[in-house]
């Protein structure tokens, strides 16, 4: 079947809508929203560095210690010995005090855990509780290091695999998902438009070649 004009746009149409939304879907699957995660030691007294490491979305990151739900430790006393502000009632004290030191190109950025006394949370699903003890803005492409000193004995949850773990904040993650579900709609709708001129033009030729 030989394509009109109409039928030339409905295709046009379709093929920006599918290139459009494969190099979208291509690039945002490469955004790394935790750029970070490692086992460390809470022992008093320990300091530790981190690898370089990049981020490739910008915004507000969070610095936070994360530790796993075992047998012996339950999410509870997890939440409370990590100070996450989840529970009123706690019957352990916190055993999470560091200090951190963020470079990046010769600047530094530093606070301690005490600036974020009661930031985190507890995830049954994940079975683990997490507590927040710094933020820092990041720049796509940026290099940057992470230093730690203990100032408090938390080997108390060596048995809980504690990790640090870098990662963007939702707020800075939400505007590409808004970003994803709009350009998918668009894409929808022009795909749509660009069938319909496709079977519009095929119909009409159809009926012009009729004897």
């Amino acid at each position: 079947m030989r394509l009109k004009r109409t039928g030339w746009i409905g295709l046009a149409l379709i093929a920006v809508s599918l290139v459009t939304l494969a190099c979208w879907t291509a690039w945002f699957s490469t955004r790394t929203r935790s750029p970070l995660e490692m086992p460390i030691s809470l022992s008093q007294g320990n300091h530790f560095s981190t690898n370089e490491f990049s981020t490739n979305l910008s915004g507000e990151y969070k610095i936070e210690i994360a530790a796993k739900e075992k047998d012996k430790t339950p999410l509870k006393t997890l939440g409370c010995l990590l100070d996450n502000g989840m529970r009123s009632t706690c019957q352990v004290p916190s055993v999470v005090r560091l200090r951190w030191i963020l470079s990046a190109d010769g600047n530094i950025l530093q606070g301690t855990s005490d600036d974020t006394n009661g930031y985190g949370g507890e995830s049954e699903a994940a079975g683990e509780a997490f507590r927040t003890i710094g933020f820092f803005k990041a720049e796509k492409g940026r290099h940057y290091r992470l230093d730690f000193d203990v100032l408090a004995d938390g080997s108390t949850l060596a048995a809980a695999n504690p990790r640090l773990r870098v990662s963007a904040l939702e707020s800075s993650y939400e505007s590409g998902l808004v970003l994803n579900g709009l350009l998918r709609l668009a894409c929808g709708i022009i795909g749509f438009i660009g069938a319909v001129l496709l079977v519009v033009s095929a119909l009409k030729h159809r009926r012009s070649s009729r004897p």
